[in-house]
């Protein structure tokens, strides 16, 4: 599993979409994203069972001196990117499966 930036680039290009599960958004997703202006981390929050508890842990102190990172990733769109390391992780469980 990985995302489509830094050194994952290079491997998906050696290894193609048969032998690696993506997650997250491309850069041109994230720029269609920005440029549509309507992510909203908050309803994705509220909608979102798994985020809710995820993100609440952040804020109740489950997660010891965790607030800076929680803070910095609601900027680099990280309830969407949780939403899709979800989905794969549900694609490789039942390919697994087979």
């Amino acid at each position: 599993m990985a995302t489509l930036d830094g050194a994952n680039v290079e491997i998906y290009d050696l290894v193609g979409d048969d032998n690696i599960f993506l997650f997250g958004m491309t850069a041109d997703d994230v720029q269609k994203l920005r440029e549509a202006n309507n992510y909203y981390s908050r309803a994705i929050y509220e909608e979102n069972p798994q985020i809710k508890r995820v993100l609440n842990a952040f804020i109740d102190g489950t997660i010891p001196n965790i607030e800076a990172e929680g803070a910095r990733n609601f900027r680099f769109l990280w309830c969407s990117t949780m939403m899709s390391t979800s989905s794969c992780k549900t694609t490789q469980a039942s390919m697994r499966r087979k």
